[in-house]
């Protein structure tokens, strides 16, 4: 069986938030592709950083506080429930991952915007069209900004 990988590229690091792009693959097939946008880093400190740069296990999981279905990442050092869903902002998330379609935001605040459609399209992937495929996760530093 074939996995999932999404493989997250961190472009910027910020006093305001974390920023990057992620991409799933199916093999060599592309299935979808997301800005994200976290906590500014803060040592992995539970529920006001972003999580270290490594490579995670994540499984399917249900989201209670949005009763969505979603990922979880599993065997993060020092930290649990670590959910990718939806959110806009740096502070619409407590250590997570928001994913959305495009960038927003000014030179004091950045952000995501179309965060529910991102999150119906990797509802489509991870529940619909692979249910069955192992989930890999990868965050890796980028730098420079990147195109969408």
């Amino acid at each position: 069986m074939i996995d999932l990988i999404f493989t997250h590229s961190r472009y910027a690091y910020m006093p305001f938030g974390t920023y990057g792009r992620v991409r799933c693959m199916y093999g060599d097939t592309t299935l979808g592709q997301w800005w994200t946008v976290e906590q500014s880093w803060n040592d992995n400190k539970p529920f006001h950083s972003c999580i270290p740069e490594a490579d995670y296990e994540c499984i399917r999981e249900h989201y209670y506080r949005g009763n969505e279905d979603t990922i979880e990442f599993v065997d993060v050092p020092g930290r649990s429930e670590i959910l990718v869903h939806v959110a806009n902002w740096p502070m619409d998330v407590q250590g997570c991952i928001g994913i959305g379609t495009e960038i927003m935001g000014d030179s004091s605040r950045w952000g995501v915007a179309n965060s529910g459609k991102a999150m119906r399209q990797l509802f489509d992937i991870l529940y619909r069209k692979r249910p069955d495929a192992a989930i890999y996760w990868r965050i890796a530093r980028r730098g420079g900004m990147m195109e969408p």
